[in-house]
């Protein structure tokens, strides 16, 4: 076993014994910039394969990546190489349903061979067995001590083989940024060597750049106070399944972070504190990724309550089926209102009044007022399927909101409609409980209706479980497009051929908020 506290790769290690004397390499600048491309990326994509080839092999236990990397670690992604089988088969089947995938490798693909062939190509692990040491668990982060001041992007790789996986990441990385501990290296990197953009702050702002931790300094680290024990971390991944991919964002301690470099690099103003408290504002945030049957999933939680209002959305489920496309939230009225102070200040004054009154001119509006009025309670921004290749699609935006106010706007809008189409017929008016603006009458009687049925759709079910108590969500329906894209654009529409739709959502809950994205596969194909 490797010593709890790491060690130095270059060094004897215990369970390993001497090391041979190797031959020194020392890494050019280009090879550290990349080193996550070409080390990290690699490792955890072909460790992906390998991961799936087991096929029937169930994961769960042992050390984890977050058991390695310590609590000071503010944003997080690992790769669950050795997940439940039953998710390994749900992707290597979803996989297999594009047609570039299915032609070279197969309708159920070796993972392994489509990985290496896409990212070793070129890289600076090309000519390395990374097979032979990779093992099936990989974390990925980005670390700030905010006593040290110093800023560390790292890694922890999960690996069988110690001494081969030591021998080839030295000669991409330095010796300092390798450590081994409990069957894991720690890779880490310098942020402010990795970027030509940061490298240009040196010599500009007040103070030295911040430093980074050695691969040995971040071990230690996480065997004192590890990721995993981190309160904020396991109240959130309470929260969530088990899935692919783990994802953790401190957007409380980033922002820390952030006015705390700052400070030390004479860089602060107005501008970097609004966004800093934006930031702190949006609290800690979670997610996984998970493959179904029929589906890829995103499923996160985050402290921050959802933008706009408390109500659900309503009006979608109301839209036609042959909908293609729908944007939906409530509540936004309101933030037109909250941040149209703040996006002024954001944009400058003069540049913003002078769009503003562009706009007022050429729809007869009045700012923000109007668009006030149009955001409404509850707002839908839909695109229907029907006509939308052989005649004028069906565009429009309809709003719950007072009726009085939006058949006030819907006048004035229609004639600076026309005005700037030359009598093309969009629609505006009023309706009894809001407002509602259309490229066609026949579209504008629609949206008014709101008996269209999508909410019941299966399609739409699939890819939206969470519709019903979503305060935000979007639909795409992937089957109008299919044969346009085949005609106009052959390669690139095999990339939707096997999906049905796209559903996101946001919801609140517990104080927080549920957000779920689902790519939606067709079932058949999906069987």
């Amino acid at each position: 076993m490797s010593e709890t506290g790491g060690f130095d790769p270059i060094g004897p290690t215990e369970s390993t014994g001497p090391a041979e004397p190797a031959e020194p390499v020392v890494p050019a600048r280009k090879s550290r910039r990349l080193w996550v491309l070409a080390v990290v990326g690699v490792a955890v994509i072909a460790s992906a394969g390998a991961g799936f080839a087991a096929g029937t092999a169930v994961g769960g236990g042992g050390t984890q990546p977050e058991d390695v990397l310590p609590d000071t670690v503010v944003a997080y992604v690992d790769l669950d190489l050795d997940p439940p089988a039953q998710q390994k088969l749900n992707l290597v089947r979803l996989l297999g349903q594009f047609g570039g995938v299915k032609r070279e490798y197969g309708s159920e693909p070796d993972l392994r061979s489509v990985a290496v062939d896409w990212l070793l190509n070129g890289s600076a692990l090309e000519d390395a067995d990374v097979s032979a040491w990779v093992g099936d668990r990989v974390g990925l982060g980005v670390s700030w001590d905010p006593e040290a001041q110093e800023l560390t992007p790292v890694a922890a790789l999960q690996v069988t083989d110690e001494r081969e996986a030591v021998s080839e990441l030295k000669r991409v990385v330095e010796p300092q940024q390798v450590a081994v501990v409990d069957g894991y290296v720690v890779v880490t990197g310098d942020l402010f060597a990795e970027f030509d953009a940061l490298d240009a702050l040196d010599g500009v702002v007040g103070s030295d750049l911040p430093g980074s931790q050695s691969a040995a300094d971040v071990v230690a680290a996480g065997q004192s106070a590890p990721l995993s024990a981190s309160p904020a971390f396991t109240a959130l991944f309470d929260r969530l399944d088990d899935g692919l991919v783990t994802m953790y964002v401190d957007g409380d301690r980033i922002a820390a972070a952030g006015e705390q470099l700052a400070d030390t690099l004479g860089l602060g103003g107005p501008g970097l504190s609004d966004a800093l408290d934006r930031l702190s504002t949006s609290g800690q945030a979670g997610a996984v990724i998970r493959a179904e049957p029929n589906a890829l999933e995103l499923l996160a939680w985050t402290s921050a309550a959802p933008p706009g209002g408390d109500e659900p959305a309503r009006l979608t489920s109301g839209l036609p089926t042959s909908t293609l496309m729908a944007a939906e939230t409530t509540g936004g009225s309101a933030l037109v209102a909250d941040r149209w102070s703040q996006l002024r200040g954001e944009i400058g004054a003069k540049t913003f009044d002078k769009a503003v009154a562009d706009v007022e001119q050429q729809y007869s509006l009045t700012l923000p007022a109007d668009l006030v009025t149009m955001a409404g309670d509850d707002a839908v921004l839909a695109v229907d399927g029907e006509g939308l290749l052989t005649g004028v699609p069906g565009v429009g935006l309809r709003s719950l909101t007072d009726p009085a106010a939006g058949a006030d706007v819907a006048t004035r809008l229609e004639a600076g409609l026309a005005d700037l189409t030359g009598g093309f017929g969009i629609t505006a008016e009023g309706t009894g409980d809001g407002f509602l603006v259309a490229t066609t009458d026949t579209y504008a009687e629609r949206l008014a209706a709101g008996d269209g049925g999508l909410g019941a759709d299966p399609q739409f079910q699939a890819a939206l479980p969470d519709a019903e108590t979503a305060t935000t969500l979007i639909w795409v329906n992937f089957a109008p497009v299919k044969g346009f894209a085949a005609l106009a654009a052959p390669e690139s529409a095999e990339l939707i051929a096997p999906l049905q739709a796209f559903g996101f959502t946001i919801s609140p809950d517990g104080g927080g908020s549920t957000i779920r994205a689902r790519l939606v596969f067709d079932q058949a194909d999906a069987a």
